[in-house]
């Protein structure tokens, strides 16, 4: 039983901070068509180190890496009129917008779910854009179009595309031609290709599942449907069906999937839910498939993507698998700036635990590259013991802008429980802000089972993971921005994004046997280049200062 945020014997008192600039890392521009940098706060008042959505519309239609930049595509505008919006980095912070890839025309038919492939076409690495809808080739094909189509009317079809030139480092103009689908009605959502010999193929949106399609040639303009059932749920369109991510780092064991694919299954359309399975490339099967389980249990987190796999020498490729979803917890009621389409989560890596009940679990944790936005510590918390019956900590102010980690140790009796208030009003009080409460629930023989629970003014969510027999100390870090709050808790096992406002205190609300605290704090910088530089400032975001 917790005790009240009242009952306190530690007060750090942290003065009010002022959010600085960081690190920026300018791309060469090339060509007539280099685009515009992200240079401001967007007007929502929304973040300072999160990357804004587009307007009306977020979802993330392909995240790549292709000789050394980032590439993120993202549908925005209303729909019926979707435009593929296209934005390039080298450090997955600061990005510049270029004009959009894939544009409607005045076809009324929106470009809508796809995904892009790194694949061979002519000996060299190409990016490979797919997108349902009509994307302004509606009818292109004389109306006979009975699949990957937005609206059923058999006019629609789908679009692939490729870039004019390969020696742009934006690959800034797209070329696209439209798509037919063979022996199959209504498909949509097409995912990254693969090869299985000399074919090529996808999987697609089909009825309530997922059809497995070949393409006729290399050409890869038709496509014809051999599986109606290669997947009996259906996902959330595009670039989620994806090889098995890297193991967590230093853990060796057995990796019997082979493919992850984030499916609606039980959980609604768009979430970040995912199914591990093994992809026999001899049956042409997908078999022993899991039960999905969130990587993010945050309501608001939808219509995600991840990093796209690459081949041949594509110069400079990232091995992770990295995850980036549209929050749309914080979307403005009224934008009318296409800044201010609400925000897209922080970009996460996506990692394979072999270790975790039953037979392996993804973690996913927020990327590195987010600590060079670290600037001023705010607090610096160590060893602090606890009552042994049960006492609370406030550790300062939870800021607008703040990353933090926390490690609560040992955690190896037999009841324990702790809460962890994010932006409370008071130490008695926490209904304007988050509470996190985790709590020993049971044990196995691989470890013990911890149920955790999050609470904010918008929403109230429940999971629970596994901490393994070896493990002695429960790890936490927490991510705010101006409007948001994002947990990752034991390495990514326990995730949650979602809405906050405000600022307030940062408390924790312990209770068992000897238990201590430790913990640190930064001020976070803004990825927004017109914001002011502070003093505080990281050494590591100095360096990378242009």
């Amino acid at each position: 039983q917790l005790v009240p945020l009242a009952c306190t014997h530690f007060l750090i008192m942290v003065c009010t901070m002022t959010v600085f600039m960081a690190a920026i890392v300018s791309l060469a521009h090339a060509g007539d068509r280099s685009g515009t940098r992200l240079q401001r706060q967007p007007l929502s008042g929304s973040a300072y180190w999160h990357l804004p959505a587009r307007c009306m519309a977020g979802d993330v239609n392909a995240l790549f890496q292709f000789r050394g930049v980032r590439h993120l595509m993202q549908q925005w505008g209303p729909n019926a009129v979707t435009c593929v919006g296209h934005a390039v980095s080298t450090d997955l912070l600061h990005w510049t917008r270029l004009p959009d890839a894939l544009t409607p025309g005045t076809s009324g038919q929106g470009c809508f779910d796809g995904s892009v492939t790194i694949l061979q076409r002519k000996g060299v690495p190409t990016p490979v854009m797919m997108s349902d809808g009509g994307c302004g080739l509606a009818n292109a094909s004389g109306g006979n179009l009975p699949c990957m189509e937005f609206y059923g009317d058999g006019l629609t079809g789908g679009v692939i595309a490729f870039p004019e030139n390969l020696s742009d480092p934006h690959l800034s103009a797209w070329t696209k031609e439209p798509l037919i689908f063979h022996g199959c009605n209504g498909s949509g959502g097409p995912s990254p290709i693969w090869q299985n010999g000399d074919a090529y193929e996808l999987i697609a949106i089909h009825n309530e599942g997922e059809a497995r399609f070949v393409a006729t040639d290399e050409s890869l303009l038709q496509w014809r449907m051999v599986d109606p059932n290669f997947i009996a749920v259906r996902g959330g369109g595009g670039g989620l069906w994806h090889e098995l991510p890297q193991n967590v780092p230093g853990i060796s064991g057995p990796r019997w999937p082979t493919h992850i694919f984030q499916s609606n299954a039980m959980f609604g359309d768009g979430v970040s839910a995912f199914v591990m399975g093994i992809y026999d490339k001899q049956t042409e099967r997908f078999m022993n498939v899991s039960d999905a389980r969130l990587v993010d249990v945050g309501t608001t987190v939808r219509y995600g993507e991840l990093s796209a796999a690459s081949v041949g020498d594509n110069v400079g490729h990232d091995p992770r698998t990295l995850h980036v979803s549209w929050l749309t917890g914080v979307q403005p009621k009224d934008a009318k700036d296409c800044d201010t389409g609400g925000l897209l989560t922080s970009f996460r890596e996506l990692q394979f635990d072999p270790r975790l009940p039953p037979s392996g679990a993804l973690v996913e944790l927020p990327i590195a590259e987010y600590e060079l936005l670290r600037g001023s510590l705010l607090f610096n918390v160590s060893g602090e013991k606890l009552d042994r019956e049960a006492s609370s900590l406030v550790m300062g102010t939870a800021g607008i802008a703040m990353d933090t980690e926390l490690e609560v140790s040992p955690i190896a009796s037999a009841s324990w429980a702790c809460e962890i208030g994010v932006r409370c009003e008071s130490r008695a009080a926490c209904n304007r802000g988050a509470r996190l409460t985790l709590t020993r629930s049971d044990s196995s023989e691989h470890g013990q089972t911890v149920a955790m629970s999050v609470q904010t003014p918008t929403e109230a969510q429940r999971t629970s993971f596994t901490l393994l027999a070896h493990e002695t100390a429960l790890g936490l870090r927490i991510m705010l921005d101006v409007t948001s709050v994002e947990l990752f808790v034991a390495g990514g096992r326990g995730v949650f994004s979602g809405a906050l406002n405000g600022t307030g205190l940062l408390i924790a609300n312990c209770s068992g046997s000897d238990l201590e605290i430790s913990g640190l704090a930064w001020e976070m910088g803004s990825i927004f280049p017109s914001k002011s530089t502070a003093r505080g400032m990281s050494v590591a975001a100095r360096n990378l200062w242009i």
